[in-house]
């Protein structure tokens, strides 16, 4: 078995790439078991572009061998690299979203060439970098004018209360419904803000803020996987909402640290994975 994955590696080395890659999808199928080919193919995946065929083998490989440190590195750069695609995209559907177009540059300068396999070879912490879909509390869209005096002011209790009467007049004013969700945010009243998103979605399934904002409060809890979940969903109903395209790259940024540093901890002598968690969590902070 050796003997065979030495030869992909010679193929690399070649620049054989593509009779590299035949050969090691023919050796995946023949040993499933083995982590390795799935890192190697996955790094050719990744210098043609093909990001996402990346990511499932870096996953499969991760799978098979969880504290395989040069894995988890490559999978944290793919992970980087699929949140400066995000970055680039809010930015050229927003161009006054100059954080994003900043986010993106020291995304890319993170990766570098993804690491190939040799025959003998803490969660970042939650950020509040998000955005929150924004509002127009003007009344051509359906926002009375007491009421946007009063968010203005940030007189959440009595926004609320003006609220709750406004939506018992106009029940399917749905831009009403949809600010007493932010105006609950605001107020730090997080699951109650968490419930009435997945109520006001489960009743408009059609409209995109609302996942955004409910993967806003998921990666504030750390769940990242929900918060991935509900931007991807934003993001399919709203292919150019510049904020959900930027949250969506934090989140595949925080993502990403945490197996640079997962990659760390398995091998302290691989300092260039940490020193890459740190440059990842300085992007997700700002």
């Amino acid at each position: 078995v050796q003997i065979l994955f030495a030869r992909t590696r010679i193929l690399i080395e070649q620049g054989q790439l593509e009779s590299a890659r035949q050969v090691l999808v023919a050796f995946i199928d023949k040993y499933p078991e083995i982590p390795e080919p799935y890192n190697n193919l996955a790094v050719l995946y990744a210098r043609a572009g093909k990001l996402d065929l990346a990511r499932d083998n870096l996953e499969l490989c991760i799978k098979l061998s969880p504290n395989y440190a040069i894995g988890l590195q490559n999978l944290g750069d793919i992970y980087t690299l699929i949140a400066a695609s995000y970055y680039d995209q809010a930015f050229k559907q927003n161009r006054r979203m100059t954080e994003a177009d900043k986010k993106r540059k020291l995304a890319e300068a993170i990766t570098s060439d993804l690491q190939t396999i040799q025959n003998t070879p803490t969660v970042a912490k939650p950020f509040i970098s998000l955005q929150n879909a924004t509002i127009d509390t003007s009344p051509k869209n359906g926002i009375p004018a007491n009421i946007a005096k009063l968010m203005k002011d940030k007189q959440w209790d009595e926004a609320l209360k003006a609220i709750d009467v406004a939506a018992k007049k106009s029940p399917q004013n749905v831009q009403i419904l949809f600010v007493r969700t932010r105006i609950l945010i605001e107020q730090g009243q997080l699951e109650s803000a968490r419930q009435a998103l997945v109520a006001f979605i489960d009743k408009y399934p059609e409209i995109p803020e609302p996942y955004n904002n409910l993967a806003v409060l998921y990666a504030r809890a750390g769940r990242l996987d929900l918060a991935r979940d509900n931007l991807e969903m934003c993001i399919k109903l709203s292919p150019n909402y510049a904020i959900g395209l930027q949250n969506l790259g934090d989140i595949y940024t925080l993502i990403a640290a945490s197996y640079y540093d997962k990659a760390f901890k398995q091998n302290r002598r691989m300092t260039e994975a940490d020193k890459k968690r740190k440059l990842a969590e300085a992007i997700t902070s700002q």
